[in-house]
């Protein structure tokens, strides 16, 4: 896990264990969470583009009655305050490329 990502982690906990949480502190807190977590990429999961997209299902077939979602998640954090999730959405019109 990147220096980013744990960051992430230790703001979501103090931020997600706040209770009450107090307006200008919680505002604070989740404006550098939003600034932190727009940062963060693929590689500071420390996963594959290739990987992932072989994880996807190809392209759905209209016709499919049941079609499967075109993403995958990643796991990356867990505890009883919070829960860190990564979903990864294959790009319009490609077949493996990882957005």
């Amino acid at each position: 896990m990147s220096l980013l990502v744990q960051n992430i982690c230790k703001l979501s906990n103090s931020i997600f264990s706040q209770v009450p949480r107090s307006s200008n502190s919680w505002d604070e807190a989740l404006s550098k969470f939003k600034h932190l977590f727009a940062q963060m990429s693929i590689h500071d999961l420390y996963l594959n583009a290739n990987e992932l997209a072989s994880q996807i299902p190809p392209t759905i077939n209209p016709r499919e009655r049941y079609p499967s979602a075109p993403c995958s998640y990643v796991s990356v954090f867990e505890n009883e305050i919070f829960s860190l999730t990564v979903f990864c959405l294959r790009r319009r019109g490609s077949h493996d490329s990882i957005t």
